[in-house]
């Protein structure tokens, strides 16, 4: 990792529970960044702050309960939540830049690192709201395999308790892509989201 990002990860995982970490306005190169549970990660709300890959990779990963991400540029690459996530507020976040290859003839080795928000078992009790999904490559390179693949905004599995509203997404494979097969799926609220220049289906 670099430099810049061994003194966050050395931060954040020296801080406490009830923590804020605050991103100030920049531009950060990161690749699995490990955010630790019961904190805050707060970008800058004068001015951008702006975490940054070059693709194939989530940016940040999450894994445990207690988690709020606000006001920060995801670009490049998205925010993994792993294992049974709880308490995750997702919220005021922009999503952009994302590809399912590194070029037009080749897909990345791990389509799920391509996903804006990738819930790979299960959230409750969470809100992924307010948020902007923005140039999500629909790449398809053979039409009969790849028609259902590209890059969505929301992509998870097992949700419960969980509310997703007043989200935006333009120029994406899928906007949101649920499958409750880890959960009982109960109250789950998708309300006020917005969808443009979508590939393949807004909500399934």
């Amino acid at each position: 990792p670099s430099e810049v990002q061994s003194q966050i990860q050395a931060s954040i995982n020296n801080s406490h529970v009830g923590d804020t970490i605050a991103f100030q306005a920049g531009t950060y190169n990161l690749s699995h960044l490990s955010l630790q549970p019961g904190r805050s990660y707060i970008g800058a709300t004068n001015g951008q702050t702006i975490v940054h890959g070059s693709g194939g990779y989530a940016l940040m990963d999450f894994y445990g309960s207690g988690l709020t991400v606000q006001h920060i540029i995801f670009d490049g690459g998205g925010l993994h939540l792993g294992g049974a996530v709880s308490g995750a507020m997702v919220e005021y976040n922009t999503f952009r830049n994302i590809s399912f290859g590194p070029n037009a003839n080749t897909e990345f080795p791990n389509w799920t690192t391509t996903i804006g928000v990738f819930i790979d078992y299960s959230v409750a009790n969470s809100d992924i709201s307010h948020n902007s999904f923005q140039n999500l490559n629909s790449q398809v390179l053979y039409q009969y395999t790849d028609e259902s693949l590209g890059v969505s905004g929301i992509f998870g599995y097992g949700f419960s308790n969980t509310t997703l509203n007043n989200n935006a997404f333009d120029t994406v494979n899928e906007g949101i892509k649920i499958f409750f097969d880890h959960a009982d799926g109960k109250n789950v609220h998708i309300n006020n989201n917005t969808f443009t220049n979508v590939h393949r289906m807004a909500i399934e």
